[in-house]
C-alpha cells in the first residue's frame, strides 16, 4: 500500500523526497501476511507525507507469494489511483518495482506487521545512485487512532533501525465510505 502511494507521489511529484546518503535498502522481512486482505485507512504516516487528504489501500492476494495493493487517495494536487503488484521473493522478502516516464525503474522493498485492526508498512526504494528513500505508515481497518500503536510501531522501528521513525497523525474523516 504504501509502496502505491510511494508511486503515486513519485509519478505525481506531489512531494519532496528526502534520500538518505550511501547505501542500500536494509531487507525488513514480513513476519505474516495472514489478514493483511481488505481495505485499510492511512493513520499515521512520515511527516514529509501530511498533503494527503484522504489515503485507503485495498490489498487483495492474488497467489501464495503475491499481492496487489490498490492505492486510492486525495492530495492537495487532486485524485489519484494506483496498482502495485508485490512479490515474495527468497528470504520473506517483498519486493515491487516503479516504473517510471522514461523507461526508469525503481526497486524497491515492502514490509508488513499486523497488530490487531493496524496495519504497519515500511517501504524502501534503492535509487540506484547510492541513494534510497523510506517511508512509514500506519493503517486502521475502521479508521480508529491509538496512542499506544504508535508507541508500539515507533519502538519496533527504533529497534529494527530504518532511518525515518517519526508519525504524524493523518485523519482519514475525508475519505469516502465506499
Amino acid at each position: 500500500m504504501i509502496l502505491l502511494i510511494i508511486a503515486a507521489i513519485l509519478t505525481f511529484s506531489v512531494i519532496r523526497i528526502q534520500t538518505f546518503p550511501v547505501g542500500t535498502c536494509p531487507s525488513y522481512v514480513t513476519e505474516s501476511v495472514k489478514g493483511l486482505e481488505g481495505r485499510w485507512y492511512a493513520i499515521y504516516k512520515n511527516a514529509n507525507l501530511v498533503n494527503w487528504t484522504c489515503n485507503y489501500i485495498d490489498i487483495m492476494k492474488l497467489g501464495n507469494e503475491s499481492f496487489l495493493i490498490t492505492s486510492n487517495g486525495d492530495t492537495t494536487n487532486g485524485a489519484y489511483q494506483a496498482n502495485l503488484p508485490v512479490n515474495k521473493e527468497a528470504g520473506e522478502k517483498n519486493s515491487y518495482i516503479i516504473y517510471r516516464p522514461g523507461g526508469k525503474s525503481v526497486y524497491a522493498t515492502l514490509m508488513f506487521k499486523i497488530e490487531d485492526e493496524f496495519l504497519f508498512t515500511l517501504s524502501c526504494e534503492n535509487l540506484k545512485d547510492g541513494k534510497y528513500y523510506e517511508d512509514v505508515s500506519i493503517h486502521s481497518r475502521k479508521r480508529q487512532f491509538s496512542d499506544d500503536i504508535v508507541k508500539k510501531f515507533t519502538d519496533y522501528l527504533k529497534k529494527i533501525g530504518p532511518q525515518v521513525w517519526h508519525f504524524a497523525e493523518f485523519s482519514p474523516e475525508k475519505c469516502s465510505t465506499e
